[in-house]
């Protein structure tokens, strides 16, 4: 230290250098001496040279603020298009929402795909549906990658079930970049959404396998007629029926009345667990694990009450808008009378 001090103070007084071993050597200050006089034609080199670098200075002084200028407006630019791009994919986002909640989205998705391949726009066998809304939104006019990284930002907010109105802040705050590589990361250890919607499918079904073994309600009829009533490779059969309060009396009795059956085809027996499977995807973990804990009997009617206020939510959400639409087109009709 105080060596280091020492050091300290004679560098306020004198130059240091250090030799090969690295003791330090003392080397005397410059002298202001005379100024050297130059002739007439030295001179004159030293003044077209001092006036060749004040050019120099000047000319990269001008450039770079030029550049300045050109940079300021590119990162304006950009930044007006990163806001335009959060904007439209807040957009799509709330769409997305809307298509994944409805009953007609797996017929949407064909037709969105039908149209992209008329319109040669290439499109892969195995791209997700999030990926096909935004080739059809931004056309041919990005990459692949990029379709893939918004495509992941929107699964990525969809698994932290940011709200469509929230969506346009979650994505300023995390950037796409971010989103997408945290969905990654996510489908690498199977959590991906379409492995979450796979976990989910299998609860349902292991739900109606525990309902089977103790149903809500049952009744008999011969097999031959059974038979006609399901679809050919499945035993899966839906009933369609109403349930009617008796009057009087017997008003606090209601009769379930099943009108008919429909045998369903495998797109609509998938559309139906896939509709429930979407309502618990995202909480597929906490379901695994209660299936763990409780007897499957007791977890079963969890999920199905669950799974009923779901719907229930659905089927008040469904009502409010036919009736906003209903509204709307008798206000249209009065309107042209």
């Amino acid at each position: 230290m105080s060596r280091a001090l020492a050091i300290s103070n004679e560098l306020k007084r004198k130059s240091i250098v250090q030799d090969a071993t690295g003791n330090v050597i003392n080397l005397s200050p410059p002298k202001n001496g005379s100024p050297i006089a130059l002739s007439p034609a030295a001179q004159k080199r030293k003044d077209a040279i001092d006036k060749q670098e004040a050019e120099v200075t000047d000319f990269i002084k001008k450039q770079s603020d030029n550049l300045k200028k050109i940079r300021s407006g590119v990162i304006k630019s950009q930044t007006k298009y990163r806001d335009s791009l959060y904007k439209s994919l807040s957009g799509i986002y709330a769409a997305y929402i809307d298509i994944e909640n409805s009953d007609h989205s797996g017929k949407f998705y064909a037709n969105l795909r039908g149209y992209l391949l008329d319109q040669d726009i290439r499109i892969q066998s195995n791209s997700t549906e999030v990926s096909l809304v935004i080739r059809y939104v931004y056309g041919t006019s990005i990459k692949p990658k990029l379709v893939n990284d918004y495509g992941n930002a929107l699964l990525e907010a969809c698994l932290q079930e940011i709200a469509p109105k929230d969506f346009l802040e979650w994505v300023k705050r995390t950037s796409i970049s971010k989103a997408s590589q945290q969905y990654q990361q996510r489908a690498k250890v199977g959590q991906s959404r379409e492995a979450l919607i796979n976990r989910a499918r299998i609860l349902i079904l292991r739900m109606m396998d525990v309902f089977e073994a103790q149903p809500v309600a049952s009744f008999e009829m011969p097999a031959w007629q059974a038979e006609k009533k399901i679809h050919a490779g499945s035993d899966l059969v839906f009933l369609v029926g109403r349930g009617v309060r008796r009057y009087d009396r017997g008003s606090h009795i209601a009769d379930i009345r099943v009108c008919f059956f429909i045998p369903p085809g495998i797109d609509f027996e998938h559309m139906v667990i896939n509709r429930l499977a979407k309502h618990i995807f995202n909480s597929v973990l906490h379901w695994e694990e209660e299936l763990e804990k409780v007897e499957e009997q007791v977890w079963a009617g969890d999920i199905y009450n669950y799974l009923s206020d779901k719907e229930a939510q659905a089927a008040e959400k469904s009502h409010l808008q036919w009736q906003e639409r209903m509204a709307a087109a008798m206000d249209m009709e009065r309107g042209m009378a």
